[in-house]
């Protein structure tokens, strides 16, 4: 699905751009706007940590682009694709656009737990809208449906072929995120003032719960995640699954 909102000479603008853009300017102005009021951090350093963020971010998919094209040219294997896909990944920024924002706000002695707290709300919010982006450009569009009759929630998309139905997977990912947005909110209303100093704790339930939900969902799309490309995947799940969880009890049990 590409509709375009206005085509002249060599300038397109396509709705998935006002969706893309709305969700940068949401997550950056969101961020900052929670890193200083609400958390207390200086404004100068939470909007360098945030422009860190965002352009580490860019290049992370630009560079999981990169190494899966590598990949798919040396092996001609494309059982990694779903984890190191030979096109702009999310994976990869949002890992490199997470550790940029953690390295430069910790640099700055900008108390990088409170900045890592602040910007999870918005960044929950920010994959949602993108998501939709997503949808309206026909990119990580979900694998075929072959087994008639066809679910209400089949899509399909114009330059696909006629018989061809998919899974909704940017519309599936926005409404999680969404949904993960109202439960983060719920904690920090809940644990926000019963967190330990220099602690983390919405976070490593960002990176639990979007891990699980990536690991759960990556099959039903395009490429989906096969062979090899499923243990790397699942590996990382597991390691960011067992940092988080331990960095949550130390958040709300620092005595132990």
């Amino acid at each position: 699905m590409r509709p375009i909102l206005f085509e002249y000479s060599f300038i397109t603008v396509r709705t998935s751009y006002l969706f893309w853009f709305a969700a940068v300017s949401l997550f950056m102005y969101w961020t900052r706007s929670r890193a200083v009021n609400k958390y207390g951090l200086e404004h100068n350093g939470a909007t360098a940590a945030i422009v860190w963020t965002f352009f580490a971010a860019a290049a992370g998919a630009l560079f999981f682009d990169f190494f899966g094209k590598a990949v798919l040219l040396f092996t001609n294997d494309p059982s990694f694709s779903g984890f190191f896909p030979a096109e702009l990944s999310s994976s990869g920024g949002i890992l490199f656009g997470g550790l940029a924002g953690a390295y430069k706000s910790y640099r700055d002695k900008l108390r990088w737990n409170d900045f890592a707290d602040a910007a999870m709300i918005p960044a929950a919010a920010a994959i949602a809208i993108w998501r939709l982006g997503c949808f309206f450009d026909g990119c990580c569009r979900g694998i075929g449906l072959d087994d008639p009759p066809l679910p209400w929630f089949a899509v399909h998309y114009p330059n696909d072929h006629a018989s061809i139905f998919r899974y909704p997977y940017p519309l599936i990912e926005s409404a999680f995120m969404l949904g993960l947005m109202l439960f983060l909110t719920a904690a920090e209303m809940i644990f926000l003032k019963k967190r330990a100093p220099g602690h983390t704790l919405l976070a490593p339930l960002f990176i639990l719960a979007y891990g699980a939900f990536r690991l759960l969902t990556d099959p039903i799309r395009e490429a989906g995640l096969r062979n090899g490309g499923l243990l790397i995947f699942a590996g990382f799940v597991l390691i960011g699954a067992l940092a988080s969880l331990f960095t949550v009890y130390r958040s709300v049990h620092p005595d132990k």
